[in-house]
């Protein structure tokens, strides 16, 4: 009898340990940022003049072919424009070559401590895909981050983030508005050991106050990139060579990337 007791006891103090460190893994913090100074990689307002023009200064101009639309209104407020696929036309890419390192930085992670920030305004139009849409993707590491609907979740929906080795993030449900601008982003913060601690945010247009709803600290979720592994390519809104089945259903705006890690503070600032 008192070896079942203790055996019980031994069970119980090990579920509270699982549940307390899964508790502990979502409400963690991101480090202090290095902030937006000096780290923007790529910046695109989709100006309908220029829809492909990166204004970092770093020379990433986005190859838009002619099956996406460009000229969308973006939100209330907003300057530029947006982009997403033509309703008639899901083929077609807006993306970078990316291979080559910009100011010592690489797209495909070369080191444990590869730190990146992706942020972005979307909005959908219709109803919630089944199946996960894509809001980037690199090629080569195989990086990306979609929206995902109800034959991914099982639910109502959310955000997801997948790796090379095909390894999933996604965040709970979440209830998507058609016609409604959203603020998303996905921040990674690595570590000299391999450690990645990986964000998911999400706030609607018009809100002060957005929700961390993802984290996850794992030793070498991202992979480093064998050098010579191949070109990179930074795709938006589309997944592996084409708008295609993947291509996400609505449109986007102000697509920033960073090679830090950016904290809540800053992410604030896109929402004023």
């Amino acid at each position: 009898m008192k070896r079942s007791q203790t055996i019980g006891r031994t069970a119980l103090r090990a579920c509270t340990l699982l549940v307390t460190l899964a508790a502990l893994a979502m409400t963690a913090t991101l480090p202090a940022s290095e902030g937006r100074e000096g780290n923007l990689i790529a910046s695109y307002a989709f100006e309908p003049g220029d829809p492909g023009h990166d204004s970092s200064g770093n020379g990433l101009d986005l190859l838009i072919g002619s099956n996406v639309q460009v000229g969308l209104p973006p939100r209330d407020g907003s300057p530029g424009g947006a982009i997403g696929p033509r309703p008639d036309h899901q083929t077609g890419r807006a993306y970078v070559d990316v291979s080559e390192p910009i100011n010592g930085w690489s797209f495909a992670p070369k080191s444990p401590d590869w730190n990146f920030t992706f942020e972005a305004w979307v909005k959908m139009e219709g109803e919630l895909p089944e199946t996960n849409r894509t809001l980037f993707l690199i090629s080569g590491p195989g990086l990306s981050f979609s929206v995902f609907g109800t034959n991914e979740a099982k639910a109502a929906g959310g955000l997801l983030f997948r790796d090379g080795k095909h390894h999933l993030v996604r965040t709970g449900p979440l209830e998507w508005e058609a016609g409604v601008w959203y603020h998303v982003a996905l921040v990674i913060a690595g570590d000299e050991k391999g450690y990645n601690d990986l964000f998911i945010y999400r706030a609607r247009s018009g809100e002060k106050t957005h929700v961390r709803l993802a984290s996850r600290n794992d030793r070498n979720l991202i992979k480093a990139s064998e050098p010579g592994s191949g070109a990179v390519t930074f795709d938006i809104g589309n997944f592996r060579g084409g708008w295609g089945k993947l291509h996400f259903p609505g449109a986007m705006s102000e697509v920033h990337i960073y090679k830090t890690a950016l904290d809540e503070a800053e992410l604030d600032r896109s929402l004023e």
